[in-house]
């Protein structure tokens, strides 16, 4: 009889072990879900499936000239007419940057020109003009385009007073850098494109030989400027 109750309690705990051990075998079945979409899963041959993540390198997020002008652009067309508007959104522009992105703000009026946004080009301008920035060269005959296509005439005498086109500029000629007279190269141009070839003998007999320190210097920034955006633009 004591055999007979032994026998049939071990009989009892073995189908208890068997009901609980089943029911937490499939719990843990039901817990573990795994996705087989194919835009979301990469089958791997040793690990099996595993979760596909965006890309970091795969960013629209860039941090050149080109992209920067655009922004200010953009920033700059969706604004009022109100001028302290566009002086807030050059400031906020510009609150990080470490100098004055000249590049950048002539490439935005550049664009702006391109648009006849003629009023916006203004307003930048007189904004630099109000922060104390040096615009140079290229800048200064964009916005004098610009009075001159309003019929602001006067405007345009004083930006010509005021900055004054050099009188030298560097260029190169056959691999060296060349001073050439302004003028003279802005009639050989007019007369015919005879480009630079009639200035080389004068260029080579100047090259590099100003006396004017500060000249040399403002040209420097310029042709690091030019190498800058044709740097750039290759990117």
């Amino acid at each position: 009889m004591i055999a007979y109750l032994l026998h049939f309690s071990i009989i009892l705990l073995m189908m208890l072990c068997l009901r609980f051990s089943r029911t937490i075998f499939t719990g843990r079945l039901q817990s573990v879900k795994i996705s087989i979409k194919p835009s979301t899963v990469v089958v791997s041959g040793l690990k099996g499936p595993r979760p596909r993540y965006p890309r970091v390198w795969k960013t629209k997020r860039r941090i050149g000239t080109i992209s920067k002008s655009k922004k200010l652009v953009d920033c700059i067309k969706g604004l009022s007419n109100v001028k302290e508007e566009v002086y807030g959104a050059l400031d906020s522009f510009i609150a990080w940057e470490l100098e004055f992105p000249l590049i950048t703000v002539k490439k935005a009026l550049k664009t702006l020109e391109d648009e006849k946004e003629w009023k916006r080009v203004i307003q930048v301008f007189a904004d630099m003009e109000e922060l104390g920035v040096r615009p140079n060269n290229s800048i200064v005959l964009m916005v004098g385009d610009v009075f001159q296509k309003l019929g602001m005439l006067d405007k345009y005498e004083k930006l010509s007073k005021k900055y004054p086109p050099p009188t030298w500029e560097y260029r190169y000629i056959k691999g060296k850098r060349v001073r050439v007279r302004v003028k003279e190269l802005n009639q050989a141009h007019q007369e015919g494109g005879k480009g630079l070839n009639g200035f080389e003998e004068e260029g080579a007999n100047n090259l590099l030989g100003s006396d004017n320190e500060d000249f040399k210097d403002e040209a420097d920034e310029e042709a690091t400027s030019e190498t800058d955006e044709l740097d750039e633009e290759a990117h």
